[in-house]
């Protein structure tokens, strides 16, 4: 049960990053923009998105329009990043759709019959730990982004008996840290 309730807390911490990315008085970076922004700044004074500018729900337009978005990230100076985008993670309550979307080769959301250009360019992962049911996230492969999680102390038991009582006591302990060190390479929306 202990090791249960570690990772249960250690989800819940790193999905927090995303959870309160839309919100600026949860965290921010040295630009001063939440994690989601459309006003993030580079080093040259320029400003880019890793969100739609408005919120907008899953749909292949909306992904369509990430893609646009992924390919105008710049480094400092203005050059072309080439990110590629690599995982569509979505809450379970978007598992459905989002696997309609990205698995359908014509366009699931009308009656055109028109092709689906996105199927296939993203596998979808869902994560138990989104709390908002309409957000849904774009990141790169991980050597691409800036997301990190350090395991500063390995997960650990230990039981001892307590000498008054014979009751035999578990203990569990890990620490582990986490954060973002650029907002490129991942998007997100919180849906409309």
């Amino acid at each position: 049960e202990l090791g249960h309730g570690a990772l249960a807390t250690e989800e819940t911490v790193l999905a927090n990053h995303f959870n309160n990315g839309f919100d600026s008085s949860a965290a921010t970076f040295a630009d001063g923009q939440e994690f989601f922004s459309t006003a993030h700044q580079r080093e040259n004074g320029e400003t880019y998105r890793n969100r739609p500018t408005t919120a907008s729900d899953l749909s292949t337009t909306s992904i369509e329009a990430a893609f646009i978005d992924f390919a105008n990230f710049r480094t400092g100076g203005g050059r072309r990043l080439a990110l590629k985008p690599e995982c569509l993670l979505v809450p379970p309550d978007l598992e459905w759709r989002a696997l309609r979307i990205m698995g359908s080769s014509h366009t699931p959301e009308d009656d055109t019959n028109a092709i689906q250009p996105i199927k296939g360019k993203l596998k979808v992962k869902v994560w138990h730990y989104l709390t908002d049911t309409n957000a849904w996230f774009i990141t790169t492969n991980k050597k691409d982004h800036k997301m990190v999680m350090y395991d500063r102390q390995a997960f650990t038991t230990s039981d001892v008996v307590d000498f008054d009582s014979g009751d035999l006591k578990f203990k569990a302990v890990f620490r582990q840290s986490s954060g973002m060190g650029d907002p490129r390479g991942v998007y997100g929306s919180p849906g409309a």
